[in-house]
């Protein structure tokens, strides 16, 4: 079916993933005509109200649907589809009102329950043998997963089914858009972290749900999840406010409910039974599928890990359609396939010999270079610690080593909250995320906190930089849906970061102004000040917001973007307010009060900051964030950090006791932090070698080495680690400007050392 496109998001890569099958739509019929108005078949479109109170609407079909029976006998298509009109009775209980889509199997019609008086969507199989037997496979599943889906939350429920002029009809309740549909509507724009997480965790729970009942999908994929609800709100999207807002684009779609469920289960297999040689669509096809090395179990959990980078970026992670090129796109991000997998290949599978391989390799490399590598880094910049580490477990190539589903919903990523506003005033960064498979065990990934710290000497006159004696702050942001606007406040602060190395070089060595301002903040571009012009303003997104709040004073998306604009527009007491209401709203959310503790420190009231810390701490005792607030807030206050330190050494215990040891990795980093802040700096590298020793591709402490050394005037120590750094960092990360800038302060350096030399 030729689905049409939706002037509210008119781009152009409106349809850039290329699809084989058609897709179901998730229009709904508008309101019916006035009773005197004569029949007639409304298009379907999607409704709800301008900001999405979304009342969806059932239309009475049957005030102006005529009551006939059973429709003339009309022959099938040449496929095998059956043929009907609109009006039309399917058996005399159900009436046709709509089509909905169409696909290999048959179509998916909209009825209304004449007896029940509720649309229901009705599956006509087409009159086919070999799709009648997969229909017939299919009811079997579908009335074993409902004997056993207690609360009917995990996957579609059959109503009824029959067999109706020799096309079995299956009655499925009716749900909302698939997660597919939603994304395209949206102009393929991500769903924000937290949405993510919940969706996945449903998916998983769905998917353990099954496996326990001995049976696998085998075509997850965005098109075959639908949202229970059809409902959603419009909040302003920040990415696209530089385009004209006549479009549209200025407000993007979020589903009002986050309940899921799965459908299509013509492919499901149980576990004894004899497996087809390809199973799943090809963007969410396992590695042993692609092999022909068999299948079980783990090729859902393989779908899964690319469902979650798709939801993330918008974007599928394997955009292909031939064996060879979708390996080497595995390899290009996953790393190079085992060798073990490589010989056991079934012969009728690809070839995949040394050259073919190479082969496909160049061209991938001329085709789809760029695009990948910013969609990895997308998905980098997206996501937190956890789902890096998550994503790790999902995508292995070997099956044995994948993650199972149950042991996935254990993973920290869905066991705990994430402080996702944790690096507003602290730096984040995380490793390599899905480059693990030259190492034998899956390393835990760093959670978004750790920051560097440098406390500058007393300003004098002769240094061109202007700084207190408080502390320099490096931040990085991760760009999410949420926290866009909040990249001129971090990148203000990473930039000063950098000068602050560059300037214990020129304070110490009296170098004149002139020569240190290509590092000064004012003289850096920064990209989003670049772009500011273009933009909405400040002042028309808060009150852009606040229009929309007093509508909807409870949206929180709105809430927290409101909060972002202040805080980026310097508004901070305004901002604490709206945290106020974030935590009336949510007083189970443990990121707002660690939130509105770190607004407190960045805006001098470090005795309420420090009261904040402490009460997050008092629910939980690791939390590596609280306790970095608690240096922060203390260290510029002027308090002692000994106590501090001491309680951080506590925790590291317990981290080691509890085998917590992504917090523990965490802690160590914020120790070195404490020891720059101390000034001693040779502690800190020790602290940061033996970080190095246990996590060599973690880039962080190369970085912090490097800054070290330049301060140090250790030029050569110091370019070797700003190599290593270079070699491991993703292209395009935040951090690479710190290597852009500190390169010159130690190239500055050397320059000098060679004048004074002559």
């Amino acid at each position: 079916m030729e689905t049409q496109r939706i002037t509210e998001f008119p781009h152009k890569n409106m349809d850039k993933r290329p699809r084989k099958r058609q897709r179901l739509t998730w229009e709904i019929p508008p309101p019916p005509p006035p009773l005197f108005a004569p029949p007639k078949v409304v298009p379907g479109m999607f409704c709800c109200q301008e900001f999405g109170n979304g009342n969806g609407m059932i239309p009475n079909y049957g005030l102006f649907y005529n009551r006939n029976g059973s429709p003339p006998w009309r022959p099938d298509d040449k496929d095998g589809h059956y043929v009907f009109a609109i009006g039309d009775n399917l058996t005399p209980r159900y009436r046709i009102l709509s089509k909905m889509g169409e696909g290999t199997f048959g179509q998916v019609l909209e009825c209304l329950d004449n007896e029940k008086k509720e649309v229901v969507a009705i599956k006509i199989i087409r009159s086919i043998h070999k799709y009648r037997e997969a229909a017939v496979t299919e009811i079997d599943v579908l009335q074993r997963l409902a004997r056993h889906d207690i609360g009917s939350t995990r996957c579609v429920q059959i109503r009824n089914w029959f067999d109706y002029r020799n096309h079995i009809c299956i009655v499925f309740e009716k749900l909302g858009p698939s997660l597919y549909d939603f994304l395209r509507k949206n102009s393929y724009r991500s769903f924000p972290i937290d949405l993510v997480r919940e969706l996945g965790r449903q998916l998983l729970e769905s998917v353990a749900f099954m496996h326990d009942l001995h049976l696998i999908h085998t075509d997850l994929k965005p098109e075959n999840i639908l949202l229970v609800s059809p409902e959603y709100i419009k909040v302003p999207d920040y990415k696209f406010l530089s385009r004209s807002t006549k479009d549209g684009s200025y407000f993007k779609n979020l589903p009002k409910s986050s309940a899921i469920k799965l459908i299509d289960f013509g492919s499901t297999t149980f576990e004894h039974q004899d497996h087809s040689y390809v199973v799943s669509t090809r963007h969410y096809r396992a590695p042993e599928v692609i092999l022909g090395l068999g299948w079980n179990y783990p090729c859902d959990i393989w779908s899964v890990g690319c469902i979650l980078v798709e939801l993330c970026s918008g974007e599928a992670l394997f955009q292909t359609h031939e064996n060879l090129e979708h390996l080497a796109m595995m390899e290009r991000v996953l790393g190079p396939l085992p060798q073990h997998m490589v010989v056991r290949a079934d012969r009728r599978a690809e070839k995949y010999s040394e050259s073919m391989r190479l082969i496909a390799e160049v061209n991938l490399k001329r085709k789809h270079e760029s695009s990948y590598q910013n969609l990895i880094m997308q998905h980098v910049d997206h996501s937190a610690g956890e789902l890096i580490d998550l994503l790790q477990g999902l995508l292995r190539y070997d099956p044995a080593e994948r993650l199972k589903a149950r042991e996935a919903l254990r993973h920290p990523f869905f066991s705990r909250n994430l402080r996702r506003y944790g690096q507003l005033l602290s730096c984040t960064a995380v490793t390599n995320p899905l480059i693990s498979h030259s190492i034998p065990h899956r390393p835990s990934f760093p959670k978004p906190i750790i920051s560097l710290s440098f406390k500058t000497p007393s300003s004098s006159s002769s240094s061109p930089f202007k700084f207190s004696s408080a502390f320099i702050r490096a931040s990085s942001s991760r760009i999410t849906p949420l926290n866009q606007t909040l990249s001129t406040v971090i990148k203000t602060t990473s930039i000063t970061l950098t000068a602050a190395a560059a300037a214990l070089f020129f304070t110490r060595l009296n170098i004149k102004p002139a020569i240190a301002s290509p590092l000064t903040a004012s003289s850096t571009v920064d990209p989003t000040t670049e772009s500011s012009k273009e933009n909405v303003s400040f002042e028309e997104l808060e009150r852009a917001l606040q229009d929309h709040l007093s509508q909807n004073p409870n949206d929180i998306e709105s809430l927290r973007s409101l909060m972002e604009v202040r805080i980026k527009s310097k508004k901070l007491l305004e901002a604490i307010e709206v945290v106020d209401r974030l935590i009336e709203l949510e007083p189970n959310e443990d990121e707002w009060p660690l939130l509105k503790s770190q607004i407190y420190t960045y805006s001098g009231d470090f005795e309420s900051a420090k009261e904040g810390f402490e009460a997050v701490l008092q629910k939980d005792p690791l939390c590596v964030e609280a306790y970095h607030g608690l240096v922060m807030a203390n260290s510029e206050s002027g308090g002692s950090l000994e106590v501090v330190l001491k309680r951080i050494e506590s925790a590291m215990d317990k981290c080691r006791k509890e085998k917590k040891n992504s917090d523990l990795r965490d802690f160590k980093l914020l120790v070195a932090q404490v020891r720059v802040i101390e000034e001693k700096y040779l502690d800190a590298l020790k602290v940061y070698d033996e970080l190095v020793k246990e996590e060599p591709r973690d880039f962080r402490p190369y970085l912090c080495q490097g800054m070290i050394y330049t301060l140090l005037r250790k030029k050569d120590e110091a370019e070797k680690k700003f190599e290593q750094f270079k070699k491991l960092v993703p292209k395009n990360h935040p951090y690479r400007e710190f290597l852009v800038d500190n390169m010159f302060a130690t190239k500055f350096f050397s320059n000098k050392v060679e004048r004074e030399r002559s």
